[in-house]
């Protein structure tokens, strides 16, 4: 009975090691917040949102235009 314990403990205790490291290994993927939400965003919040990028978008072309002026001497593209 001994015998066995020294010959296969250590191939056991190997193994389960092995099937631990790969395990954690696992590949996960790409962390999505609204994947956890239980309820949808509410209409304040998107309309938050939309108001931020609509203001982002106008300061971004709005800085464009600086930069076109400085550059070629007019706003606008030809």
């Amino acid at each position: 009975m001994r015998f066995l314990y020294k010959k296969y403990f250590p191939a056991f205790v190997s193994i389960l090691l092995i099937l631990f490291v790969f395990s954690s290994c696992k590949s996960k993927g790409a962390y999505n917040p609204y994947l956890e939400k239980k309820a949808k965003t509410d209409r304040r919040e998107i309309k938050a949102n939309k108001k931020a990028l609509s203001d982002g978008n106008k300061a971004y072309k709005k800085q464009m235009q600086s930069n076109r002026k400085y550059l070629f001497g007019r706003k606008t593209a030809p």
